[in-house]
């Protein structure tokens, strides 16, 4: 989910440089839809260190990748071509509370 990610936000530099990284014939809501269930399964392993009681940090570390690849994905939906700092600081702030 996350290298999906990384790959739809990237598509458009990407292909202004030569590189396609996904086949022509492939849809980008197809690949979005692909990359929400990933991350979908990534939460749900964050929720399972959670409830085993994981260290902070550990869960922090698993955690924070996985809320800022939805983001980007919520701010693609919108638009927008990345997160601002702002965003990226309020996720970073709801780990750490």
């Amino acid at each position: 989910g996350l290298q999906l990610v990384n790959i739809l936000k990237d598509a458009a530099s990407d292909a202004r440089e030569g590189r396609m990284y996904l086949p022509r014939d492939v849809d980008r809501a197809d690949v979005v839809t692909l990359a929400r269930a990933d991350l979908t399964c990534a939460e749900r392993y964050v929720t399972t260190l959670r409830s085993a009681d994981a260290a902070r940090g550990i869960v922090a570390f698993c955690d924070l990748p996985v809320r800022l690849a939805v983001a980007t994905l919520d701010a693609l939906d919108r638009g927008a071509p990345k997160l601002t700092r702002e965003e990226v600081a309020a996720i970073l702030s709801s780990l750490i509370a």
